[in-house]
């Protein structure tokens, strides 16, 4: 027998379109952790299969599987079986989620909700040869190249590299098949016919049915059913449940590694709970992930000290650290033990944890709070990967491993799925293309005026390079705070810097120093009644942000220090 081996890569999505079909934050979380749930089926064929080994994210048993997974995995498998081991793969995908719709089509079916699905949404007869609702919305994908364990030394590394290239080659192309179901749409995400058949007037009956019965009957339902947020197609049905299902897979002792940790499920917080009060109806969104993972894994012997191979399995190794360190004893808990971070100053209601996978991470939080936890995440991630020092060639290539993150500021009445976009959006355009990576990018959305963005390098120096960018930027939250700078003034000088920018920098005039913002600013806070020395502080702190062109961020600034303070 052949003992050629294959690096096979092996992902199922899309998963910003699975998870950002959601109305609350709930819903993110299920999205989430459902996809997990689902590469986990995968990884376990991998697991108990001979010769068959996981390679990244790298953990030896099912017991050790890291609590939350990400979509895509490598592992090492027999060349001779490699496309048998993939559809295998495939298949626990498909036949978990097929579990996961039938159940939920036979709770809706039964007592006391009686919502028979049509046929035409979802039958459990397999020979038939209509597309159900459920099919095609989890995609499948996998690509492998062979591993020679040959003489050469470097097999593994030249593996991994062509197996990273070849699969980003293969997502260039991604068939799409056209979806075209007619009557009500679903409440949530908007394309697929509500149950139980899509007629108007029998899905009203039935929803206002089924949302008496949670309330009267199944009691412990009625979470899942909320006025405004019913109406829904059967696979986001499936994903509001699957905390039930969830509940479910434990009663049987399935896959029992879900909860070994003692995660316990949680009822998550509503957005409106992280309001600083009902006349402030703002909280954060914050969004946090891994910059040039892809790179460094790519790298050469020139950069990594030793065997290639050990270094991905302690990269992945550290990562798994700090995704499974975030995570609490609740589903919904974020741990701060190991974060240089004071507890939250509303401590009823502590930030919440959405997701945390590898380097990904996505919380829900007080607006006031967002910022120090953001800043005390990422260190912690820096302390996490400090440990890869012994395994670089460089010691500056250790500066190469950071991680990004997007903060939204929004209103509490928003969808969660149009602010998972948004942060998204948020985190990939203005942090990293824009900012650069290791950046840190703001928004503040109102539900009047245009959303306001800044981004910044975390630790980059601003203006005379005394105070980092985000430094500068807490410095004017705190005067905000303190009345040092009033309210008026951040508007007021915010709306007069779209003029005044075209004026001085304009050809030879341009003002490269600075020099004309400050005594502009220094003038203008004189008359709002600063005394002489104060205007001039508050001007050098100013100033940098006027000639960058980062102003918006004073209007960020007073909304922490005055609206959510």
């Amino acid at each position: 027998m052949s003992t050629q081996t294959a690096l096979l890569t092996f992902s199922i999505g899309p998963v910003h379109t699975f998870i950002a079909q959601a109305r609350r934050v709930a819903d993110l979380w299920a999205g989430s952790r459902m996809l997990s749930h689902l590469v986990g089926e995968a990884t376990h064929v991998v697991l108990n299969t001979e010769g068959c080994r996981m390679v990244l994210p790298y953990f030896e048993t099912v017991e050790a599987t890291p609590k939350t997974l990400t979509n895509r995995f490598v592992c090492r498998v027999p060349l001779h079986r490699v496309e048998q081991t993939a559809q295998e793969m495939a298949k626990a995908v498909e036949d978990r989620w097929e579990e996961m719709v039938a159940w939920t089509a036979n709770k809706m079916a039964g007592h006391p909700y009686n919502c028979k699905t049509a046929k035409a949404i979802w039958t459990s007869d397999p020979q038939s040869k209509g597309r159900r609702q459920s099919d095609g919305v989890i995609e499948i994908a996998w690509s492998w190249v062979p591993e020679d364990l040959g003489e050469s030394g470097d097999s593994y590394a030249r593996a991994a590299d062509q197996a990273a290239r070849q699969y980003q080659a293969s997502r260039l192309f991604r068939p799409f098949t056209q979806r075209h179901e007619t009557g009500d749409k679903c409440a949530i995400c908007g394309e697929r016919t509500a149950l139980p058949d899509g007629k108007r007037n029998h899905v009203r009956s039935t929803w206002q049915a089924i949302q008496e019965a949670a309330e009267t009957v199944e009691k412990t339902d009625a979470a899942y059913f909320r006025l405004g947020q019913t109406r829904l197609c059967l696979v986001c049905t499936t994903k509001r449940f699957y905390p039930k299902l969830a509940e479910v897979d434990r009663e049987k002792n399935r896959h029992r590694y879900r909860f070994v940790h003692g995660s316990q499920l949680s009822r998550f917080a509503a957005f409106e709970d992280f309001a600083a009060s009902e006349e402030r109806p703002y909280f954060a969104l914050v969004a946090m992930d891994g910059d040039k993972l892809s790179e460094i894994l790519r790298w050469d012997k020139t950069r990594i000290r030793g065997d290639i191979q050990a270094f991905h399995r302690q990269l992945s190794s550290r990562l798994t650290q700090f995704a499974n360190s975030l995570g609490g004893q609740r589903s919904a808990d974020l741990r701060l033990d190991d974060l240089s971070f004071k507890e939250p100053f509303d401590k009823e209601i502590p930030p919440q944890l959405i997701y945390a996978g590898g380097e990904d991470v996505l919380f829900v939080c007080h607006a006031r709070d967002a910022l120090p936890l953001t800043r005390a995440i990422r260190q912690h991630f820096l302390e996490i990967v400090s440990g890869l020092r012994p395994y670089l060639t460089e010691r500056e290539d250790l500066k190469q491993i950071t991680i990004s993150a997007a903060i939204l500021y929004a209103h509490v009445k928003q969808s969660a799925g149009l602010l998972f976009r948004d942060v998204e959006d948020l985190l990939n355009r203005k942090a990293k293309r824009e900012a650069g990576r290791d950046a840190l990018a703001l928004r503040l959305a109102k539900r009047s005026g245009a959303p306001l963005e800044v981004a910044f390098k975390w630790d980059e120096a601003a203006g005379d390079g005394t105070k980092s960018w985000l430094a500068s930027f807490l410095d004017l939250v705190e005067q905000l705070e303190k009345r040092n700078l009033s309210s008026s003034s951040s508007y007021d000088l915010r709306t007069a810097e779209e003029t005044l920018r075209q004026t001085f920098n304009q050809g030879a005039t341009t003002d490269k120093t600075g020099q004309r913002w400050f005594d502009w600013l220094a003038a203008q806070l004189r008359r709002d009644g600063l005394s002489p020395g104060e205007a001039e502080s508050t001007a050098t702190l100013l100033r940098p942000f006027f000639q960058e062109g980062k102003t918006p961020a004073l209007r960020i600034a007073r909304f922490l220090g005055r609206e959510v303070a």
